[in-house]
């Protein structure tokens, strides 16, 4: 199995720190322009090409000017509907066709663990975790308001009720 090759770089001092932050927000949003715009330029040219364009065999639609060829590209994907295909395979008496894959139904482990069948650690046992960290960077008066609002929804959870003897 492949691993993802980690990088190793050298840790900068505060102020670079800082100031590779501040770049990375700011990319962050001009990255956000930029995905928003190319989508917009993007439907507008696939209008054009299919209303003034000229259809291929594919199905797609392509203008050109004086540098470009360009279009609206007709992609097409094909899967089984799995219904259908499994009715049409036994029908016809092509078993081999069909697999049955084994399938874990989280509601009836959920069952299972509500009646006790099934342990906290049985679940451990059999469960992966994969942790991945990703960069989290935003505004300084988002983060605090972020742990306002979660120290208000803590606040407001249902203190437990002493029971009388």
């Amino acid at each position: 199995m492949a691993t993802k090759k980690k990088t190793t770089s050298v840790i900068p001092d505060e102020k670079t720190i800082s100031s590779m932050v501040s770049e990375y927000q700011e990319l962050k949003k001009q990255e956000k322009l930029i995905s928003e715009r190319k989508k917009l330029i993007a439907d507008t040219i696939k209008a054009y090409a299919t209303e003034k364009g000229t259809k291929d065999s594919n199905g797609s639609y392509y203008s050109e000017n004086d540098r470009f060829v360009f279009g609206s590209q007709c992609r097409k994907s094909m899967s089984f509907d799995e219904n259908k295909a499994v009715l049409f395979f036994q029908s016809k008496g092509y078993e081999d066709c069909i697999s049955l894959k084994p399938m874990v139904d989280e509601s009836a482990v959920e069952v299972r663990v509500s009646k006790g069948d099934i342990t906290p650690e049985d679940l451990e046992a059999i469960t992966m975790v994969k942790t991945t960290y990703a960069v989290d960077v935003r505004e300084k008066e988002e983060a605090v308001e972020i742990q306002k609002s979660t120290a208000t929804i803590a606040a407001q959870k249902k203190k437990p009720v002493l029971k009388r003897k």
